[in-house]
C-alpha cells in the first residue's frame, strides 16, 4: 500500500520541525511504502530520514509526485485553503484523511492570544491590515473546510482531541460526517518513567516557543518574579528553555535570579528526557493547547505539569495529574503547595505517568491510525 504525506515542513540534520509527525510516520514504514512532501514552494530539497523519504516544492511538483506514484491514500497534517483545493479537484478517488491540530480548524477569535498587542500597534496600519489577512484567510479556509466535508465522501478528518472536535464543529457550524478522534503518539520507549523523589518537586522546568504570546513567556516571567517575593522561593530551582522573537524581552528580567537558569535555544528529541529525569515540575502557562504533545511527553517521563487550565488541558492532564489553575497567582500557590505536600507531589507524579501511559500508548493511536490507513473507504 502506497502513502502519501503532506506537510508543511519536515525534521532534518539541522531542524526538528513537525517531530510529531514524523514520530508516527517512523511506526508507519514498517507497515507500508511511505513518502512525505513538504508542499511549500521555498521547499528544494530532497533528502532521507531516519528511513522515510522527503520531497517538497510547489503545486506542480506535489501533482506530478501524486500523478507519477499513483497512491492508495493521501494524508494531510493540517489544513490549509492549497490542500484543500487539492482534495476538491484532484484527489476525489483515492482515500484522504486530513489531521487537524488546532489553529487549522478554529475561527479567528480563539487565537487572537497569539497576537502581541500594544496601544502602538493597534493604531498601525500595517499591524491593522496584518490582522485583516489573517481573519479574511481563516474565514475562506473554514469555509473549504466546509466545502470538503459536504462534497467529498473519500475524506476522513482526524482530531487530535474531544475538545478540538467540539471546538471546531462550532466554530465551523457543521456536523462532520467522517471523522476520528485520535490523539498524537508519546513514544513511552523515549519518554521513560523515573520515579521521583521529594526534592525533585523543587525543580521547575520550562520549555517553551516564544514566538508569541500564546505559549505564556510572559506569565513566566511575572510567576517566578512575584515567586521570588514569598520565603520558599530560595528553594526552587527553575530552569528555562526556549527561543524565539519574545525570548529575550521575557527572560531579560528573570537573569537576576541565582536560582534560574536560562538558555536560548531549542531542544532535540534525545536532549529533552535527560532534562525531565532531573526534574519534577513542568511549568506550563500555555494559554490554547489542542493537545499538547510536549506536556504528554513531560507528563510520560513523570513530570507534573502545573498548566493552565483552558481548552483541552485538562482532556490530558486531569486534577490528579496535574496542577491546574487560572491565574498568575493560582500559579503561585501551586507552587507553594507543592513545597508543603511532597507526598501528594510524588502520587501526582506516579499518576501523571500513568494516564499518559494508557491515553497516548501505540495501541490507542498509531495502532488505530494503521487501521484507519488500511480501511477502505
Amino acid at each position: 500500500m502506497k502513502i502519501l504525506v503532506i506537510v508543511p515542513g519536515y525534521p532534518s540534520d539541522n531542524s526538528i520541525s513537525y517531530q510529531f509527525v514524523h514520530d508516527r510516520l517512523k511506526e508507519y514504514i514498517k507497515k507500508f511504502n511511505l513518502d512525505v512532501f513538504c508542499y511549500n514552494k521555498k521547499f528544494k530539497l530532497q533528502y532521507e530520514y531516519e528511513g522515510i523519504n522527503v520531497y517538497g516544492g510547489n503545486r506542480r511538483k506535489l501533482m506530478k509526485k501524486i500523478k507519477e506514484r499513483d497512491y492508495n491514500c493521501v494524508v494531510f497534517h493540517f489544513m490549509t485553503i492549497r490542500n484543500a483545493l487539492i482534495i476538491s479537484k484532484h484527489l476525489s478517488e483515492q482515500k484522504v484523511l486530513v489531521w487537524f491540530h488546532g489553529t487549522d480548524c478554529l475561527g479567528w477569535r480563539r487565537r487572537l492570544s497569539s497576537i502581541n498587542y500594544s496601544r502602538k500597534k493597534i493604531i498601525n496600519p500595517i499591524f491593522c491590515l496584518k490582522l485583516l489577512r489573517f481573519v479574511i484567510f481563516n474565514k475562506i479556509k473554514l469555509f473549504c473546510i466546509k466545502k470538503v466535508n459536504q462534497k467529498n465522501n473519500n475524506v476522513n478528518f482526524v482530531f487530535v482531541s474531544k475538545w478540538l472536535f467540539r471546538a471546531s464543529q462550532k466554530d465551523l457550524g457543521i456536523n462532520f460526517k467522517n471523522y476520528v478522534i485520535i490523539p498524537n503518539y508519546i513514544n513511552m520507549n523515549i519518554f521513560k518513567y523515573q520515579k521521583k523523589t521529594t526534592h525533585q518537586r523543587l525543580n521547575v522546568l520550562s520549555i517553551s516557543n516564544y514566538v508569541n504570546d500564546l505559549y505564556g513567556g510572559d506569565m513566566i516571567q511575572k510567576i517566578i518574579i512575584k515567586f521570588s517575593t514569598k520565603k520558599e522561593f530560595k528553594y526552587f530551582n527553575f530552569t528555562i528553555y526556549g527561543d524565539g522573537l519574545l525570548f529575550n524581552k521575557y527572560t531579560e528580567n528573570l537573569k537576576k535570579f541565582n536560582n534560574v537558569c536560562i538558555n536560548k535555544g531549542f531542544l532535540t528529541k534525545n536532549q529533552i528526557p535527560g532534562l525531565h529525569d532531573n526534574n519534577g515540575i513542568l511549568l506550563y502557562p500555555k494559554r490554547g493547547d489542542s493537545q499538547g504533545v510536549s506536556r504528554c511527553e513531560a507528563m510520560a517521563s513523570g513530570l507534573v505539569p502545573l498548566a493552565l487550565d483552558v481548552e483541552a488541558v485538562s482532556e490530558f492532564s486531569p486534577k490528579d495529574t496535574s496542577y491546574l489553575v487560572k491565574t498568575t497567582e493560582d500559579f503561585i500557590n501551586a507552587l507553594l503547595r507543592v513545597y508543603y505536600n511532597p507526598q501528594e507531589f510524588l502520587l501526582k507524579s506516579k499518576m501523571s505517568n500513568e494516564y499518559i501511559r494508557k491515553k497516548c500508548s501505540y495501541d490507542n493511536t498509531i495502532k488505530k491510525e494503521i487501521e484507519l490507513l488500511m480501511t477502505k473507504n
